[in-house]
């Protein structure tokens, strides 16, 4: 009882911080689907140069740990510039609106509420389409142009024959591509944890606050410079802290399992994907005609279902925990859900 009642404050406290960090995710009308999709086109073309960064860092054939460094501040920069530009990253959605979900699950004794939240259900899965086709449409071409590029100055393509071969058969649907899709969407719901605690740990702390009464950095920066620091902390703190800990956890983490022989990989949608198209830039159209691309083809499209899934499955797990949602309320809205879905597809 004890174990239960804390995990559920802390879930609790999770929750109240991340749904403001969620809310800017969910596009509610036209306008706001438009911008979503621009943002996640902007956010799949950064992709394409973490991609081409990730293989020339390979291409050092550093040490293991040292390459899983570079490869983190890779991602982490890649993840934080996305956010200071304003692009988006689709697979970050899920596990900051879930808990956007569960604050309107609050009072579920009407209709109307039950309405209310399968619209906003709708829009969230609206939202997950503009992102994910955002990303997947730009980050195509930014790796055929940055893969032409760079043949037009070195004379070879990014990856050689036998790495193209490589990359396309880690990511067939016959390997361990799903479940490594499923343990990167358990590294993203683990993301937004940081991200709400990160958020959350300055707010409580009143980190703000105390700067700004801070008699050393008044003194260096004056009144107006440290506000905008404080301010800017304010807006940018919780993507920080998701952003950093996902690119480190992308890198690392496997870096860390190979030194120890143990199997663990990561599995990204978008950055598979960018993958995919540098191999196809290496080897050629004839690849078309292999079954080994379009096993790597349906595997993408499995990882893309198990980032998302996972991550969105996990985080709104903790944040109905958080509101107290009983089981009763759950199926009412699971049943009128099914029912707008065959209704109106």
């Amino acid at each position: 009882g004890f174990f239960r009642q804390t995990t559920a404050l802390l879930a609790k406290k999770l929750v109240e911080r991340n749904a403001e960090t969620g809310e800017h995710y969910i596009a509610r009308d036209r306008a706001a689907f438009l911008h979503m999709f621009r943002s996640a086109a902007f956010g799949g073309a950064l992709t394409g140069l973490t991609t081409t960064l990730k293989f020339a860092i390979g291409a050092l054939h550093l040490p293991r740990l040292a390459e899983g460094l570079l490869a983190s501040c890779n991602y982490a920069g890649s993840f934080v510039l996305m956010q200071f530009v304003g692009a988006t990253l689709a697979t970050k959605q899920p596990s900051a609106t879930a808990t956007v979900l569960a604050a309107s699950m609050k009072d579920l004794s009407t209709p109307a509420r039950i309405d209310d939240l399968v619209e906003e259900i709708v829009c969230l899965v609206r939202s997950q389409i503009a992102a994910i086709a955002g990303n997947l449409l730009l980050v195509i071409p930014a790796v055929l142009l940055i893969d032409l590029l760079w043949a037009s100055v070195t004379g070879t393509h990014q990856l050689d024959a036998k790495k193209a071969e490589a990359t396309i058969a880690s990511l067939s649907v016959f390997g361990p591509t799903l479940f490594y899709a499923a343990l990167t969407g358990v590294l993203l719901w683990v993301s937004s944890l940081a991200a709400g605690w990160a958020d959350n740990w300055f707010a409580s702390r009143q980190i703000g606050e105390n700067m700004l009464t801070n008699r050393r950095w008044l003194i260096v920066l004056g009144v107006r410079r440290l506000t905008g620091v404080v301010n800017f902390l304010r807006h940018h703190i919780a993507g920080l802290g998701g952003n950093i800990t996902l690119g480190l956890m992308l890198a690392l983490l496997p870096a860390y399992a190979d030194s120890l022989g143990i199997p663990f990989d990561v599995r990204h949608v978008t950055l598979s994907t960018g993958s995919i198209t540098a191999a196809v830039a290496a080897l050629g159209a004839e690849v078309f005609r292999t079954g080994a691309f379009w096993h790597a083809v349906i595997g993408i499209a499995g990882i893309g279902v198990l980032n998302l899934g996972v991550s969105f499955g996990l985080a709104l797990q903790v944040a109905l925990r958080a509101r107290g949602v009983g089981r009763v309320e759950k199926h009412v809205v699971y049943r009128r859900l099914r029912l707008i879905v065959f209704s109106q597809p």
